[in-house]
């Protein structure tokens, strides 16, 4: 709306005093009746629109720990290890520690004894078979929970937009299953939570307190739903890549059911 002032006093002139069918301004202080058009002041010109900020700057200035993120000629990387140091990775590190040393041990032990009967001649019983079967489920539990520990060593989640598509990759243990989708019928993108005891109180929005596991969820056109990436032990970690994705694809953020509150 167009503001008048006097033009000989400079005064503001309420809009209680024009007179918008006769065309005139009447200044109270001046005594003074103007033509409309003269005490009228010219808009503010808008600026021009500003150039889209570089994805570069809608990053935010530190990601979280255990984050690397990377744009690069329009193609967007998100690089998440699963390593961490939180405690159920280091009881799940001392554990394998302690299982797979006490069955070196024990084998160890067996195979020393087997050779001294070997050479000493005291092999005729099939008893001696005995103590080497005998922990053998044990032994298959052990390889399976190391190379499971060995994949949250050295594993990482690669996450790419690159042109058309999303997709998620794991490596450089596996296998696991990846994703690859065309960003075109991602609708939404959200965080769910499992398994939280949630504080009364929340300090703030990347320092939230919790014994939980976050999903970063991707929603379709169709209300189809898929998690890109689940488990990650902070609550920061999957806000980040929840932001940085609806950034770089342009998707407005909506609250949907089931959602992490932010």
């Amino acid at each position: 709306m167009h503001l008048s002032r006097c033009p000989r006093c400079a005064r503001e002139i309420p809009t209680s005093n024009v007179d918008l069918q006769v065309g005139t301004a009447t200044c109270q202080p001046c005594d003074t009746v103007h033509p409309l058009l003269e005490t009228l002041e010219p808009l503010p010109q808008r600026e021009p629109p500003q150039e889209p900020i570089p994805e570069e700057l809608m990053r935010l200035a530190r990601s979280p720990k255990g984050l690397f993120i990377e744009v690069n000629n329009e193609v967007l990387t998100i690089r998440r290890r699963w390593w961490s140091w939180s405690a159920q990775n280091l009881y799940g590190l001392g554990f394998i520690v302690v299982w797979d040393g006490f069955l070196f041990v024990w084998y160890y032990v067996q195979f020393g004894m087997l050779s001294s009967d070997f050479f000493s001649g005291m092999m005729a019983s099939i008893t001696w078979i005995v103590p080497l079967v005998f922990p053998i489920a044990h032994l298959l539990m052990g390889v399976v929970y190391t190379y499971g520990m060995a994949c949250v060593v050295l594993n990482s989640s690669t996450l790419t937009v690159d042109g058309d598509d999303l997709s998620v990759k794991h490596g450089p243990l596996g296998p696991f299953a990846g994703i690859e989708t065309p960003r075109f019928l991602i609708k939404q993108i959200y965080v769910t939570e499992r398994g939280a005891v949630r504080p009364k109180k929340r300090r703030s929005l990347f320092q939230r307190p919790s014994l939980g596991r976050f999903d970063v969820v991707v929603r379709y056109h169709s209300g189809k739903n898929q998690v890109l990436l689940e488990g990650l032990p902070r609550f920061e970690q999957a806000v980040f890549i929840e932001h940085r994705l609806e950034a770089f694809l342009g998707i407005a953020n909506q609250r949907v059911e089931g959602e992490v509150e932010d």
